[in-house]
């Protein structure tokens, strides 16, 4: 496991990785690296307010598993969940952590995932 730092905000990862391209998105306040789902999240202030970007790709600390069964994953959850849940971009990215499984199967609670969102951008 290793640290790393993006906008001041540190967090852990099992691997190095370039995480600049956020940079388009606007400027990272909070960092969801407890994931062992294969994903790391990012709260992001950009121009238009807050979102929430879930990304996978990267060896996270958490993960154990291949990374590209995490990206398919995702890739497959997202767009099963754009079908279910007819929301705005903004309120799907925010969504998008509290409806999918992580690799065990297992949901986070929307109210524990409210709970630290709001932390999050307080």
């Amino acid at each position: 496991m290793l640290f790393q730092k993006i906008d001041g905000i540190e967090f852990k990862m099992g691997e190095k990785f370039d995480f600049s391209f956020l940079k388009k998105y606007g400027k990272v306040f909070k960092v969801f690296d407890d994931q062992d789902s294969g994903n790391i999240c990012f709260g992001i202030e950009s121009q238009g307010g807050r979102i929430f970007v879930k990304f996978a790709g990267a060896k996270t600390a958490e993960y154990n598993g291949d990374i590209s069964e995490a990206i398919e994953r995702l890739k497959t959850t997202g767009e099963h969940d754009k079908k279910r849940w007819p929301l705005s971009s903004a309120s799907y990215n925010v969504l998008m952590k509290a409806i999918s499984p992580d690799r065990n199967n297992r949901y986070i609670s929307i109210a524990e995932f409210s709970r630290c969102w709001n932390s999050a951008i307080s």
